[in-house]
């Protein structure tokens, strides 16, 4: 017998309380919906400023050299009669074009 209501005025308060119950969670709804498109809007900001950052920076960059890119030979130290005393540096390294590296 709970879900009957007897009068007219229980009728209207628990309809009343149905209707507030509907509009809290349509706030929370929709709150959540704004935070979603705040978010995903700060984020395609920020990817856009990031592409036009590197767009901005890579227009003045000089052209790529490859011949520029090696890494560093070890260093050959000569006595003044031309004789080879020392190879200084990390490792003992030789340069080699990429046509030369075996398959």
């Amino acid at each position: 017998m709970s879900g009957e209501y007897c009068s007219r005025v229980e009728r209207k308060q628990a309809s009343k309380r149905a209707k507030q119950k509907k509009a809290k969670k349509q706030k929370g709804t929709s709150l959540f919906k704004k935070l979603t498109v705040a978010v995903l809007l700060f984020m395609m900001i920020g990817m856009v400023g990031g592409i036009a950052t590197f767009a901005y920076f890579i227009k003045d960059a000089p052209p790529f050299d490859e011949a520029k890119i090696k890494d560093p030979l070890s260093s050959t130290v000569y006595d003044m009669n031309g004789r080879k005393v020392a190879e200084l540096g990390g490792y003992k390294r030789t340069y080699i074009s990429y046509k030369d590296i075996p398959k």
